[in-house]
């Protein structure tokens, strides 16, 4: 505990309060020398934890006992003090009273050039501070990195990444009081205490304060424009034409341009901020991996569906239902389309015995492993005269509790050429229960149609397109009385259906989209609503880039 160097040995019992209440950071413990259970918050009582085995009865968070080298750990940590004196993160000076925010040391592995590396980080306790901050900062939509990598393909851009060390130790100057108790590691004779000029990892303004010494100090000035849909990514012109992207994943970077970008912008960020590694070519980017081949660039997960495992009946009585759940839902809509609807299915299921739970989630991991595919971003030729496509679907009442309808679709950015550079795709549970066919399919198409606007403006602002343009957007259905109720001034009944399809008849008649029927053959969105649909069709053309 922290007032005293004694260690305790106790049983984790369970969770001591709600996940979203004040007690989140509690667990009920049993101490072994006393007969009565003790509540224990484990970041704001106790010093430093241990086990000494795993606890696989309890559904508790526990630190998990170190396996580093202590040797490693020991080196990782001096190299994190160093960066903290070397980044001058703070001003030692004589404790005397201050109220001191408490640290702690994280340690994880990382992977580099092949080999695992121990990483250890001094965070503090964020949670202690009394101050009111704003905390919010940006992470980059999917749509946008997928539009990033569809243009780099087409204006032939190499992308690199570039990992920043020590970022939040190198942002901007704090405008506050926050004083630290320094690590044992480092305590000396006289009390002395940090005062920190550095927001430092720990601190729930963290993030924010990094991204604003970036975007402030570097880009703005730098003359690159940042997106005003999607705050996270910025952009170059040089004489009216798109010249670079910038993309910014918390201290992650992802860059592609051309040699005046690179000369004018990502040198000069270079030489402001201390670099790690710069990657192209082939490298993982927030959990992607991206490879570039000739004119085409690839995205894949293979490693993730590679490490799904087969489920037992004691997997499903231990709770790991929603872990696997969650991890199929992070490769879905991720790099796997053609596994949307399954995920949706799993996570919408009503109470079902162990068994049929354990087949079905069986079936999914099977249909991950066995039919793994990269998604592929051809080049385009020219961002002019492109087009958004956008194929839509819906099945009424076909979920598990049979009253919520499925809608599902696909976009994709085409170019004159034909081929294809997938960039939206969703299954979802409609968000009303509707009366019939035709309203689930109205409003699915609604939803495609939104995130097509969203996906249009910010390619709009990235490839600046000259006064009264527009990419138009075409979408395609495969229920013939939708199309027909979009082209028809015939009232029908159903009042909330009337004002949905209202605005798909005003973009319509104002020539701003077409609505086209197509045969259910052609429509490769179906696998996207419905259970036992050929995937087949959508995977052909996110693998090939062509069709459909």
């Amino acid at each position: 505990m922290k007032e005293n160097d004694t260690w305790v040995k106790a049983k984790v019992v369970s969770k001591g309060g709600k996940s979203t209440g004040k007690h989140w950071a509690y667990l009920n413990l049993q101490d072994e020398n006393e007969d009565a259970q003790v509540g224990i918050g484990f970041a704001k009582d106790v010093q430093e934890w241990r086990t000494e085995q795993d606890v696989d009865e309890v559904n508790a968070v526990v630190v998990p006992q170190s396996r580093h080298n202590e040797n490693q750990v020991k080196h990782a940590k001096q190299l994190e003090m160093d960066n903290w004196k070397s980044f001058k993160v703070y001003d030692e000076i004589p404790y005397s009273g201050q109220k001191l925010m408490s640290t702690r040391w994280v340690i994880t592995e990382k992977e580099m050039n092949g080999e695992r590396k121990v990483k250890a980080r001094l965070v503090v306790r964020g949670f202690e501070e009394e101050n009111e901050v704003k905390s919010d900062s940006p992470t980059v939509h999917k749509e946008s990195l997928r539009l990033f990598i569809a243009i780099a393909s087409t204006s032939e851009f190499d992308i690199h990444s570039i990992d920043i060390k020590a970022a939040f130790l190198q942002g901007k100057e704090i405008d506050r009081i926050i004083f630290v108790k320094p690590p044992k590691e480092l305590s000396s004779d006289k009390p002395v205490a940090w005062k920190l000029k550095k927001c430092v990892y720990g601190l729930i303004d963290a993030s924010r304060n990094w991204f604003l010494s970036v975007k402030r100090r570097e880009l703005l000035q730098l003359e690159c424009i940042q997106s005003k849909l999607d705050p996270a990514i910025f952009y170059w012109h040089k004489n009216n034409n798109l010249e670079g992207l910038f993309l910014m994943h918390v201290d992650d970077f992802l860059w592609a341009g051309s040699e005046h970008f690179k000369k004018q912008v990502i040198c000069q960020l270079r030489d402001k901020f201390d670099c790690g590694k710069e990657l192209d070519s082939s490298f993982r980017y927030i959990g992607l991996n991206i490879q570039h081949e000739g004119n085409d660039i690839y995205l894949q997960q293979h490693d993730y569906t590679d490490e799904l495992k087969q489920v037992d009946r004691a997997d499903i009585k231990n709770g790991i239902y929603p872990e696997i759940v969650g991890q199929l839902h992070w490769i879905a809509t991720q790099s796997r389309p053609d596994l949307c609807f399954d995920v949706l299915d799993l996570s919408t299921s009503v109470q079902l015995s162990e068994a049929k739970t354990q087949s079905k989630l069986n079936k999914v991991i099977r249909k991950a492993k066995n039919n793994s595919y990269r998604i592929k971003y051809p080049n385009l030729e020219s961002l002019k005269n492109i087009e958004l496509i956008l194929y839509t679907d819906a099945s009424y009442a076909n979920l598990s509790d049979r009253v919520s309808s499925a809608g599902g679709y696909v976009i994709f950015l085409r170019g004159q050429n034909g081929k294809n550079c997938p960039i939206s795709w969703s299954s979802k549970k409609i968000r009303r229960v509707v009366k019939s066919t035709l309203a689930a399919e109205a409003l699915s198409l609604v939803d495609g149609l939104d995130a097509c606007y969203f996906v249009r403006s910010i390619l709009q602002e990235m490839i600046k397109l000259n006064a009264g343009e527009s990419i138009p957007i075409k979408c395609f259905t495969d229920n013939k009385s939708l199309c027909q109720n979009i082209h028809s001034t015939k009232l029908i009944s159903e009042k909330r259906l009337c004002l949905d399809l209202a605005s798909i008849k005003e973009s319509v008649n104002l020539g701003d989209i077409t609505v086209t029927w197509i045969k259910t053959s052609s429509q490769i969105s179906d696998c996207l609503t419905k259970a036992g649909a050929d995937f087949h069709p959508l995977i052909k053309v996110l693998s090939t880039g062509t069709g459909p």
